[in-house]
Order: C-alpha cells, then structure tokens, then sequence
C-alpha cells in the first residue's frame, strides 16, 4: 500500500514521464543512426575528424569547407567509439539530445514540467529534426551551442558577466558553423544592447569574451596556413555558391518543422498581445527567424540548414504562449496543441505530392519531400561494402575514391588531398596552388590509377560525385571528357560491390 501512495505522488509520476520521454527519444535516435540516408559529406566528415585525432590540423595539412571546431568537439568521442557512419552519427545524436535537455530543463523552470516534456516529445518525433541531427555533419554540435547561448541570454542577468559568456560562445559557434553567424551575433548584440545604452564594462566584457576566444581557437588556423583557411572558409563558397542552381522550395521548408513554424506564429502573437517586445524570449526568436531567413530564403541552400535554429524558437515561442495562458484559458491552450499536433503529423504527408507513390505506407512521409527516404537496408549494405575493402585492399594501401565513409570504416589511409572526397579535385586551379590548398589534380589521380598497390576504388553509384566536379565552381567536366579519361579504370578494375550507396571497384590483376 505504501508503495502504492509512492507510486503516486507526483514526483514519481514525473519521473516516470522523464523515463519514457528518455526511451522514446532513445528509441527514434536508435532509428535514425541506422536507417537515416546517407548523406555524401558523412564521409569527409568521418576522415577530417579522424586526421584530427591523429594530431593533424585543418586547412595546414588537408581541407576542409567548414570552420573547424566540430573536428575536435567529436575527435576525442570517436577515437573512443571508433570512425565510422553509425558511431559519427550516434555522437552527433548525443549532441542533439544534450541540446533538447537543456531546452526542457529550461522550460520547465520556465513553465510546467508538463509542458517542457511535451516539447521534448515534439521534437524527438520529429522525424526531420531527428534525422538532420544524427548526420554525420555539423547540426548536432551546432544545436548545442545554440542552446547554449539561447540559455545564457535568457537566464542570465544583464550585465558584464552575460555578455563575456555571450562573447565565447559566438565564437565557438560561428568557429563550429558560419552559417549560424546571424544567430549568435544579433544575441551577442541584443546582450551587449538590450534596450539601453551598455555600461563601459558591458562594453569591454562583450568585446573581450568575443577577442579571447578568437585568439585561442582561430587564430591559430590562421597562422598555420593563412591562404588555405581563407580558401576554404570563405572564397570556396563565395565562388561556388553563386554559380549553383541551389533552391529550397517552399513546401520543404514547410514540412522541415510545421509545428515549430505554428508555435513561432502563436510566440509572436502572445507577444504582440503582451506588449513583451523587450522579453529575452522575443529577441531569441527575433534571432532564430532572422538566421533562419538567411539559410533558406529567397532561394537557400538545403533545408537542413535552418535545423540548428528550430530548437531555440520553439522553446522560446512555447514560454511565451505559456505565459499568454492562464488557468482561465485551458481551452485555447487544448485548441493550440491540437494545432501544433495536426500540422507535426499531417503536414508532411500531405506535401509529399509526386514523392506519394515512392514513400506512402513509409515513415520517409514525414520527411521534408527532397530529402533522401530512410533506408532499412543501409547497415547490410555497409556491412558488405566495408568487407569488400577489408578484403581486397591492404591496411598500409591508400584508399583513392570519393566515398570515404569505407575508408573510415576499414581505417585505411587517405592522401592528404582527397579527404573532402567529391570535393576534392580541380582542373581550374594551377598545379602549384591547388597542391598548397590540398586539392587533387588529374595527374595525382591518374597515378593513384595506375597505382599496382591500389587495388579497390570507392566510388559513389552518381556520376557527378565521382571527380566529375571541378572545384570551387562545380564545373561539371563534359561527359565524354570524363569516360575518356575513366578508361583506363573501366579496363583495369572490375566492379565487386554495388548498391545504392556504394561502388566499389577492384584491380583485375593485383601485385602479389
């Protein structure tokens, strides 16, 4: 009986809530680590972290396209859960899950604990949310920092202290991802100037926060390969992305977070309502949809780049629209969450249009409509690739092909100029300055080739992800330019594996 009035009380009952909010975020993290698509940066990403750990530097010895940071947040993690899809992936989920604590903690100081295990629930079913976190890429880490900073500036008080806080982690976030630039200086600057003119210490703290961090984890990149950092960091896409016929259509947009996107509707009315335009709350999302409009709109890149950004305005759109609710207004508050549920479960099937046929029955229904459908028979497919190369290619070999995730997998070596893998070659670039940016050449290639000790070739199954890009300006080589010059591999290699994600090819006739 006793234990039975325990049971009860609403500690337990709390605790018990906590409890299947964990399996159920663990449950659908369990999901999306196996049978999310595979994503072609996953690969470069797995290799870059793994040189790092091997006490490599970014930008001095290889290239990389995104600031650094992430590489050494997960280097450590993976040399102890081993290089590879699925262990990358599960700690980019540990990231994003740490993110989602932290949001509901937060909330449920805020609000209710009700309400902040309700929005936790939101996102870990969230299937587009779930799946772009666990990539092998950089929004996990990134969501973190975003949270992060989200907390500092709603839970701290103004002053010098918040914003030296404020300072590191702009830092830390834009050296992790650039694109989330906007986020963290319009908080950094909302920080330094809240509604009033900052004091001289408010002044110096922000600064100082922003210049020590600067000076301890950029600066050295700099040092280390001036031209090359500015190369990758900046000029690779400065010069890519305007030439690139890169949209993002409205109904991805939509579908990416439909509930997030009502909750942000109801936040901003809550505000209008209050007049609360001074509250923390509202300069968090002010600096979520400002960031959000810079990655996707007018045209944007790929939706997954606003996925950082959806965790900090749901939570502060949901404290405002708590505190629109009172105990007298439950049935506005039950007419909301009806809302927020129809469109997070029925918004993505009904945008699915031509993709209908492809996924129906399928949970990919969920799924923003270009983003690749899950795939079950991933992990077999690894599995088998992975044994091909273990097979058929020495540990001291080089790996030489663009899909580098079986080089991560088997541990096998990648030459310095192909650890970006479809991003790694060139034919616009001399010679000179593409071997001082890490950037292979034709000749490099031609002699891997010819290599008698590379006996397999990691390729993927579309043509254009196979050294068919020139980098920076994507440059597709013409078709009959590109089987010319394969010719050579089509008479010495063989195919030994292929499937949706792989294409392996391995030596006809192997050095003994």
């Amino acid at each position: 009986m006793k234990l039975a009035l325990a049971f009860a009380r609403p500690s337990a009952i709390l605790w018990l809530m906590i409890l299947l909010a964990g399996v159920i975020h663990l449950t659908s993290a369990r999901w999306h680590i196996r049978y999310g698509g595979f994503n072609t940066d996953e690969g470069f990403y797995a290799i870059a972290t793994r040189a790092v750990a091997q006490g490599e530097m970014p930008y001095r010895d290889f290239g990389f396209t995104q600031t650094p940071l992430v590489l050494y947040a997960n280097a450590l993690p993976l040399q102890l859960a081993g290089f590879g899809l699925f262990s990358q992936r599960a700690i980019n989920g540990l990231w994003g899950a740490i993110a989602l604590a932290l949001a509901a903690t937060w909330l449920a100081r805020r609000t209710r604990p009700g309400w902040a295990l309700a929005f936790a629930g939101l996102f870990s079913l969230s299937a587009p949310w779930m799946y772009f976190i666990h990539l092998g890429k950089t929004y996990g880490f990134t969501t973190l920092l975003v949270t992060v900073a989200s907390w500092a500036f709603l839970a701290m008080d103004r002053g010098p202290r918040r914003n030296f806080v404020l300072g590191i982690l702009a830092v830390l976030g834009v050296g992790t991802r650039l694109p989330a630039a906007p986020f963290f200086g319009m908080l950094w600057l909302l920080g330094l100037w809240p509604g009033g003119r900052p004091t001289v210490r408010e002044t110096v703290a922000a600064f100082a926060g922003v210049v020590a961090t600067a000076l301890v984890v950029i600066l050295p990149f700099w040092l280390s390969a001036p031209e090359a950092v500015l190369f990758w960091i900046f000029d690779f896409h400065r010069e890519s992305v305007p030439l690139k016929d890169w949209h993002v259509a409205w109904t991805d947009i939509a579908s990416l977070a439909p509930a997030v996107w009502v909750l942000a509707a109801a936040g901003i009315f809550a505000a209008i309502r209050q007049h609360c335009w001074a509250a923390p709350e509202t300069g968090v999302i002010l600096a979520a949809l400002v960031t959000l409009a810079a990655n996707l709109l007018p045209g944007g890149a790929y939706q997954e780049y606003g996925v950082p950004f959806l965790l900090p305005l749901a939570m502060a759109s949901v404290a405002l629209v708590y505190d629109g609710f009172s105990a007298e207004k439950k049935i506005g508050a039950a007419a909301l969450a009806g809302v927020v549920l129809a469109a997070h479960f029925f918004t993505g099937p009904l945008l699915l249009s031509n993709e209908a046929a492809v996924r129906c029955g399928t949970l990919s229904q969920w799924l923003p409509p270009h983003a690749p459908a899950y795939n079950r028979e991933l992990p077999a497919q690894l599995d088998a690739a992975r044994q091909v190369v273990e097979r058929s290619l020495a540990p001291i070999a080089p790996f030489i092909g663009p899909n580098l995730i079986l080089a991560a997998e088997t541990g096998r070596f990648v030459p310095r100029v192909l650890r970006m893998g479809p991003f790694s070659f060139t034919v616009e670039i001399p010679p000179e300055r593409a071997a001082r940016l890490h950037l292979a050449t034709h000749e490099q290639l031609d002699a891997w080739f010819a290599d008698p000790s590379v006996t397999v070739l990691g390729f993927f199954r579309r043509h254009q992800l196979n050294y068919a890009w020139s980098m920076p300006s994507f440059d597709q080589l013409r078709p009959e330019f590109h089987a010319q010059w394969f010719a050579p591999v089509f008479r010495d290699f063989v195919t030994a594996y292929a499937s949706g994600e792989f294409l392996i090819l391995v030596r006809k006739n192997p050095r003994p």
